[in-house]
């Protein structure tokens, strides 16, 4: 249920905090009481925030399976195609290896796709050693212990990519 979903909170709260006038919209892919499965709620919610609410910018903390399945990389592809920016969380199943490619995060893998790693908020911004790699990542954002918004209000840190694409998402 929404108001126990902390990490979708996170990551839209940081997308708030960072463009505050923003239209965010939220679409429940994963979940036990959904009629459909990950994968055809991933593909259904980009299609209908491309076609039907006309969002410039999708983010998607997120993975899809592997192998991908075609309905997928057709929503993205269409989305590409619209104009609409996807930013992608790459993963958090590295193996702390930078020069590692971890080869199947995706949607981030995708060519249409964005893919942000995570770093630390050290000197030189090192990679967390969960942050997946590979040649495909665009862009690399704090991803370790990011204060965002609670689902009953309030604050909290969480660590992961997922928290390091939302501000990319906010700069587009």
């Amino acid at each position: 249920p929404l108001e126990k979903d902390d990490h979708g909170t996170h990551v839209a709260g940081t997308i708030h905090f960072m463009a505050p006038d923003a239209d965010l919209y939220d679409y429940r892919v994963f979940g036990q009481d959904g009629d459909v499965d990950g994968d055809t709620a991933i593909a259904k919610s980009i299609m209908q925030a491309v076609d039907i609410d006309k969002c410039h910018v999708i983010n998607m903390s997120l993975r899809c399976s592997y192998p991908v399945r075609p309905l997928v990389k057709k929503a993205i592809q269409h989305a590409y195609k619209k104009g609409v920016h996807l930013v992608c969380a790459a993963g958090n199943d590295g193996d702390g290896n930078r020069l590692t490619d971890e080869l199947y995060t995706y949607p981030a893998r995708f060519d249409e796709t964005m893919s942000v790693a995570a770093v630390r908020k050290d000197k030189g911004l090192p990679s967390t050693s969960f942050s997946e790699s590979n040649a495909e990542i665009t862009y690399s954002g704090i991803g370790r212990d990011v204060a965002s918004l609670t689902p009953n209000g309030g604050l909290q840190t969480m660590s992961g990519t997922s928290m390091a694409a939302p501000p990319r998402t906010a700069h587009i």
